[in-house]
């Protein structure tokens, strides 16, 4: 159940990782306006909790009814 857990865990920190190094210098070098950075900040939080619901429903009906 580990194994499981921890590669998608990692690749899904690392994904944020990356979208917060690119996104902060983009919209700075844009000239974004404080509400224009909060939309997307919230959006791509938002987005990062609808996939994070999704896998585990994924991953809860992928496995249901089987005993680990």
């Amino acid at each position: 159940m580990r194994k499981v857990v921890a590669r998608p865990a990692g690749l899904i920190a690392a994904v944020v990782v990356l979208l917060c190094v690119l996104v902060g210098p983009v919209l700075a070098a844009a000239g974004a306006s404080a509400v224009t950075r909060a939309l997307v900040v919230g959006s791509l939080a938002f987005v990062l909790m609808i996939g994070a619901a999704g896998a585990v429903l994924w991953y809860a009906a992928r496995h249901r009814g089987t005993a680990e």
